[in-house]
């Protein structure tokens, strides 16, 4: 993620007129010198200890990305990739609006990031392994482990999410829909479920539930081109006379 904080040359912002607001700007400066040395040498450690002892909280971070200057809200959005709560996950789906585009990167990947560590550091951990499974296609063996995990904590989201990935991968559409439904339950900007959802709609052939689930994606994330380019498939497709069969499972997860 750090490939995109290059702030040489950043250019101040208020972020407001009042002096409130203009303090925490200032103070939002200071916070972006103040990261460079841990962008750089990616000691995560060291960077939750800084922000500790500058008196940096998880709220004064989610203040900055209203911040007119696009160099505050990056640093902040970086930052809260890594200590970033449950508190921050509808404050950074905001950011996904911004007009930067590099901005949006950022606040993606630290949604993914909170979503992910948004549960107990135990299951977290049983929740990688499991990923690893889905990796290693072992699917059987990750939906198994998943269901553990989510017998555990039944209100973590993203093992919902995850689960369903699994089961979309084993072909079991309709299992994986209860998954991404229950995911976007528990976290409604979860894009990616979304996402998800309008796949498992596209490979069943409901392909108005795809377009309708693929548009709710692009109001939560605007830039995730490559769910314009599903809605433009899809109805290229069913404008054709005699359209048959279903858009094939490895175009839906590209």
């Amino acid at each position: 993620m750090s490939s995109h904080l290059d702030f040489t040359g950043a250019t101040a912002h208020p972020c407001s007129a009042d002096g409130k607001s203009i303090s925490l700007a200032v103070r939002g400066r200071q916070l972006v010198d103040g990261i460079k040395p841990f962008m750089h040498s990616k000691d995560i450690s060291a960077l939750r200890d800084w922000l500790r002892q500058s008196n940096w909280s998880e709220i004064d971070l989610i203040s900055l990305l209203t911040c007119n200057d696009v160099k505050v809200v990056m640093a902040a959005t970086w930052c809260l990739a890594y200590v970033g709560t449950v508190a921050a996950n509808l404050p950074l789906a905001t950011v996904l609006h911004h007009d930067d585009a590099a901005a949006v990167d950022l606040a993606e990947n630290a949604l993914w990031s909170i979503w992910l560590r948004g549960a107990p550091t135990d299951i977290h951990r049983r929740l990688c392994d499991a990923i690893r499974l889905t990796e290693q296609d072992c699917m059987d063996k990750a939906v198994e482990e998943m269901d553990r995990i989510i017998r555990s904590a039944p209100t973590y989201a993203e093992a919902y999410n995850q689960r369903a990935i699994a089961r979309f991968l084993k072909s079991d559409y309709r299992g994986a829909i209860e998954d991404y439904a229950e995911a976007i339950r528990h976290n409604p900007v979860h894009f990616g479920a979304l996402a998800g959802l309008g796949h498992c709609f596209a490979a069943l052939g409901r392909y108005q539930d795809a377009l309708n689930t693929y548009r709710r994606v692009l109001d939560v994330h605007p830039r995730m081109e490559g769910i314009r380019q599903a809605i433009g498939q899809i109805k290229r497709m069913v404008a054709r006379p005699n359209h048959s069969g279903c858009i094939p499972t490895s175009w839906t997860q590209g």
